[in-house]
């Protein structure tokens, strides 16, 4: 009896046991490299959320005609008499962004109802969406603090500070928008 080419049977049952671990191995880093990636997705658009929150903030302050400071509201009012409302609501978790024809219009008690926004499939706010509705959301807490003028003691601008989780742990965020014709009317005797 001679003995043909080929592979025994245990030798094949050892390659695909081999073969095996090495997928397992591959597809555990595999699996790791992908958490890794979706944990640094979610804490890069939480970071750009916050800071394009603020930006926007910035913008609305910088020439404005008055503003009206409390802890959880910024009420900007524009030389044309357009009132740009800054709400905190869902106990600090989300920051509104609401746009009003008039001061006057601006209500005075807000309720968590306002304008309902539209979230992508992957839970964020549709680019469409942001400077008319919630321009915040999922943060530990939001809250404004007016800078007054040394002057005439009045606001003249706001501090919004902005306390969000990722998973690096908390993160703070804060930004000072001057209105500076208040600043400059301020600065006049």
């Amino acid at each position: 009896m001679t003995r043909q080419d080929g592979f025994t049977l245990l030798e094949l049952l050892l390659a695909v046991a081999m073969l095996a671990g090495v997928a397992v191995a591959a597809m555990a880093a595999l699996e790791q490299l992908t958490d890794a990636d979706a944990r640094a997705t979610q804490n890069i658009e939480s970071t750009v959320g916050v800071y394009r929150a603020l930006q926007t903030f910035r913008a609305d302050v910088a020439y404005s005609a008055n503003i009206e400071v409390t802890d959880s509201r910024c009420i900007v009012t524009q030389a044309d008499g357009t009132a740009v409302d800054y709400t905190v609501l869902a106990g600090g978790s989300e920051l509104h962004r609401n746009v009003y024809a008039s001061r006057l219009l601006v209500p005075l008690l807000v309720v968590d109802a306002l304008t309902p926004a539209s979230y992508g499939a992957r839970g964020h706010l549709k680019e469409s969406d942001f400077r008319t509705a919630a321009i915040l959301q999922g943060t530990r807490a939001v809250s404004f603090e007016p800078i007054l003028g040394r002057r005439t003691g009045t606001a003249t601008g706001a501090k919004v500070l902005i306390l969000h989780t990722t998973s690096h742990g908390k993160q703070i965020a804060n930004a000072c928008a001057m209105c500076w014709p208040l600043v400059e009317r301020d600065a006049k005797p």
